[in-house]
């Protein structure tokens, strides 16, 4: 009779004969199982269709603000050499950035607004792509839909990555290949069968190299991610091949530096004519190779740098991205490892090396550019964030308590609020569209040279403005512009100079202030106006003084005297013309402020050459100009106690 319980069987017995034919009788199963279909794991599933439209919503909402907010105009910093280098299809400084200058000349086609502003925009473009970008990625990680949206906004919102996509430059771009790259390498995790992914990803990572080498960073994160799925790359050995060739054809954009060097346009650096040149300006050699400015191996304090990196991240971000960091590491630990190694050094070990000191804020402006890639890479860990503070949130909720709504939800929404209060907060501080400073700048210089002068002037805020008019929209071609800043160490600019303007008598062919001096150049050039800006430390040997004229300073022979009312009536005739920036619309922590006091030191200066000729009076009223153009000048203020005692 059958029992109402399991049947009782006796033990198996452990002798060899029953032990093999269990052995026998698992691997017969094995076998059976492993003919039939497995299901596929959930990390794999495809994404609904309509999930994509939620990245492609999150760049669109970016792009509409960011086109808002835009540079209409050139800015400070390298942004006229770029918006030039892709009107008259030039070539900028070292590595040459030509992809750059292609896609800006490209977008310079767009029916839309002064050409300037259709180069900026592809910074716009960039940075809303990378957001959505980034929502993608962390789409096809979570599979969570509101926590994707968080962490695409979450990163367009970052104050830095915004003001950084508002103006043309290499590092917008360089953020929207780096997302892919990282997006390409993640879909090929996922699902590493198909290699197409990965040759994408090659290929995407060319197009980086063709465009800023800080990509190269990310090389232990791919690394990471070869090794993992490295049996299928051992199945599929043309995988590889087809890798290497994909590098190199994203690397096909350097051609065009050698075409476009023989053009001889305005921005021509380095004058490619060789390999060994181009090879010369991809490695950077004139800034020093493996160096992030030319100068000593290291400066500054390694510390002050990583706390301005720890500072470029939102409040918001740093909690989600702690969150999200303990998330990833219980659920997607893989992803938590490739993220680490993709942020490790493209930002403390980054950070930690460079060779510049932040102490002051204009060269933290230098640096917080490279800070743009470390926010990229862990920007879809914000997402994992989310998540980690819902089950955070939930682990605190009584299990009595039953919610309407999944908790992510919630957690996503009230995110959100923080990250459209702080985007509302930061909208009138990275606004460009109306910033037309670098210009109005450059033209009042341009406009306190004499006819046919030759320029010496340094630093970048005054240069690129000024070459941005003459080679763009030909403003002043009587002037020479003559860079002190590299004719101090490229023999190729003092031949590029030669060639351009045959009046122009450069009698050395290197510049190092025993052999080839200033005093050479003055002597040489004495039939036509000299004027400067790089201060009074240049080696003119006694032979030659200063003339201060409004911005600038004509170098004249010390045997040539000049009347003080020509002085009066000169500078009252250039300052009248000036258009000074109002000091509180001046970005603090950028160029701006060295422009600022540019205006206000030139009123100073010549307030003490009345000084020097015992015109107290007239000395006063310069004096309090300068600090009315720039309230705090501390050299105006000084001087004024000076007049008093």
């Amino acid at each position: 009779m059958a029992r109402n319980g399991p049947s009782r069987r006796p033990a198996p017995s452990a002798s060899p004969q029953s032990a093999g034919s269990v052995a026998g009788r698992r691997q017969s199963r094995q076998a059976v199982l492993s003919k039939a279909p497995q299901p596929r794991p959930r990390s794999v599933e495809r994404l609904p269709p309509w999930n994509y439209g939620v990245p492609v919503a999150v760049a669109l909402v970016t792009l509409a603000v960011y086109s808002t907010t835009t540079a209409r105009d050139i800015t400070v910093g390298d942004n006229p050499e770029f918006v030039a280098a892709a009107l008259t299809l030039g070539v900028g400084h070292p590595p040459g950035y030509p992809l750059a200058a292609i896609l800006g000349h490209l977008f310079s086609f767009l029916p839309i607004g002064p050409e300037a502003f259709r180069v900026n925009l592809l910074a716009a473009v960039c940075g809303a792509a990378a957001s959505g970008v980034i929502a993608l990625t962390a789409l096809k990680l979570t599979r969570n839909v509101a926590a994707a949206v968080v962490a695409g906004l979450a990163l367009a919102a970052d104050p830095l990555f915004w003001r950084w996509s508002l103006e043309a430059e290499a590092f917008p771009l360089n953020n929207i290949i780096v997302a892919s790259m990282l997006f390409l390498l993640v879909s090929w995790h996922q699902r590493p069968q198909d290699t197409r992914w990965l040759v994408a990803a090659a290929f995407t990572g060319g197009l980086g190299m063709a465009n800023h080498h800080t990509i190269v960073l990310c090389a232990l994160a791919v690394l990471f991610v070869l090794v993992r799925r490295f049996s299928y790359l051992l199945a599929r050995p043309g995988a590889l091949v087809a890798c290497a060739a994909a590098v190199a054809a994203g690397m096909l954009p350097y051609l065009y530096i050698g075409w476009a060097a023989a053009r001889d346009p305005f921005f021509n650096w380095g004058d490619i004519g060789q390999t060994k040149d181009l090879a010369g300006l991809f490695l950077r050699r004139d800034y020093g190779t493996g160096q992030l400015v030319a100068g000593p191996a290291e400066a500054g304090s390694p510390v002050d740098r990583l706390r301005a990196l720890a500072a470029s991240f939102t409040v918001i971000e740093g909690v989600l991205l702690t969150a999200g960091a303990v998330q990833a590491y219980r659920t997607h630990r893989w992803y938590f490892v490739f993220a680490l190694l993709a942020f490790l050094p493209t930002g403390p070990a980054f950070a930690a090396y460079a060779n510049i000191d932040v102490s002051q804020s204009i060269t933290l402006f230098v640096l917080e550019r490279f800070f743009l890639l470390p926010h990229v890479v862990v920007a879809p860990l914000a997402a994992f964030g989310v998540l980690g503070l819902a089950a955070a949130v939930r682990r605190l909720i009584p299990e009595r308590i039953t919610l309407s709504q999944p908790l992510d939800r919630g957690i996503a929404a009230v995110a959100l609020v923080v990250i459209v209060a702080g985007a509302v907060a930061t909208y009138p501080t990275v606004d460009l569209h109306n910033n037309h400073l670098a210009r109005t700048y450059a033209e009042d210089v341009l406009a306190s040279l004499p006819p046919d002068a030759i320029f010496l002037a340094d630093g970048d805020y005054l240069t690129l403005p000024i070459a941005y008019l003459q080679a763009v929209e030909g403003a002043r071609p009587d002037v020479r512009l003559v860079y002190f800043g590299i004719i101090k160490g490229a023999k190729w600019y003092i031949d590029q100079l030669r060639r351009r303007d045959p009046n122009l008598v450069i009698p050395f062919d290197r510049y190092d202030r025993r052999l080839g001096h200033l005093k050479q150049f003055a002597d040489a050039n004495a039939m036509r106006p000299l004027a400067a800006f790089v201060g009074p430390a240049l080696d003119f040997q006694n032979s030659y003084w200063y003339l201060r004229t409004g911005l600038v300073d004509q170098v004249l022979p010390m045997a040539k005297d000049v009347e003080v009312t020509t002085l009066k009536t000169e500078n009252d005739r250039i300052f009248a013309g000036y258009r000074p920036p109002d000091p509180a619309t001046v970005r603090h922590g950028t160029f701006e402020e060295p422009i600022l006091r540019a205006y206000g030191l030139a009123a100073k200066r010549v307030g003490d050459s009345f000084k020097d000729v015992k015109m107290n009076d007239e000395a006063r009223s310069w004096y309090q100009r300068a600090e009315r153009m720039h309230p705090g000048l501390i050299e105006a203020t000084q001087a004024l106690e000076g007049l008093d005692r």
